[in-house]
């Protein structure tokens, strides 16, 4: 194993103090510290005087980036890595930044730390035994539909990340295909107007239409509740469907919920809904 070492360290996903005494150390002992964005990372070197020097490492330049980290390592330079917020790999191409210096020799350390996905869902209260982690849904809508699609039968909590010019548009196609399921909305996390929004995506959806979107987002779409379609026989489709409809549903989520619940067509669990008053 070669002498220099990469340091993975995580940084604050929003307030400047939930940072490790080690990560501070690290950051300061540190040769160089390989950041994804220099102009977000010198804010939190100037809170904590760290007067390390940076280079730029992120998506567009990690090829060549990453090429120059390698050659860094070689000359000796121990380098630390860090993400814009939380945990550097989690999201973004350091993974392959790890994986091309731990093929050339060099040693590896995490500095463990803030997560923004871990911590929406300790927030979230929802049965966090088992999950699955997403990250950011493709960019092309047919895409996101179909990766949507394929999470339809996931009965674990769902962990998604999500930028605000985006939100809506995935919190409508979330109502399309998971609107009997609660969603955990996080927003601003540790910051001083943190928000955390449980509701059915419908709703969220109204939310979003009167208070608009801001700052970065994680989604966990809760984990699949649906009792077996032979539980479902014992109940009147009527009422199965006012069950969805008093729990906050529109009529048709509800129609939408109850032919997925029973295995049936749409169109005639619509037919049981018509003479359902709301």
């Amino acid at each position: 194993m070669k002498n220099a070492v990469l340091y993975i360290v995580a940084t604050p996903i929003g307030n400047l103090a939930d940072i490790t005494f080690r990560a501070i150390d690290t950051l300061k002992s540190v040769d160089i510290i390989a950041a994804e964005d220099t102009r977000r990372t010198i804010k939190l070197l100037n809170y904590y005087d760290i007067k390390t020097p940076m280079i730029s490492y992120h998506h567009h330049n990690r090829r060549e980036a990453g090429d120059k980290v390698v050659g860094l390592l070689e000359q000796g330079k121990n380098i630390a890595l860090v993400t814009d917020a939380g945990m550097p790999c989690i999201s973004d191409p350091g993974y392959e930044l790890v994986r091309d210096a731990r093929k050339s020799g060099f040693a590896i350390e995490c500095i463990p730390g803030a997560c923004a996905a871990i911590t929406a869902l300790a927030l979230s209260g929802f049965d966090s035994a088992q999950f699955v982690f997403e990250g950011f849904l493709p960019k092309e809508s047919k895409l996101i539909k179909e990766r949507l699609n394929f999470l339809e039968t996931e009965k674990r909590p769902i962990i998604l990340y999500e930028t605000p010019h985006r939100l809506q548009k995935t919190i409508k196609l979330l109502n399309d295909i998971f609107s009997d399921r609660k969603i955990c909305l996080a927003n601003e996390l540790t910051k001083l107007h943190e928000k955390i929004i449980i509701d059915n995506p419908a709703k969220i959806s109204l939310f979003l239409d009167e208070n608009g979107a801001r700052g970065e987002y994680v989604i966990i779409i809760d984990k699949s509740e649906e009792a077996s379609t032979e539980d479902w026989m014992n109940v009147d489709i009527k009422e199965h469907i006012r069950s969805y409809i008093d729990s906050g549903m529109s009529k048709m989520d509800a129609v939408k919920a109850v032919a997925k619940d029973r295995g049936l067509p749409k169109s005639s669990v619509y037919e049981q809904s018509l003479d359902i008053d709301l």
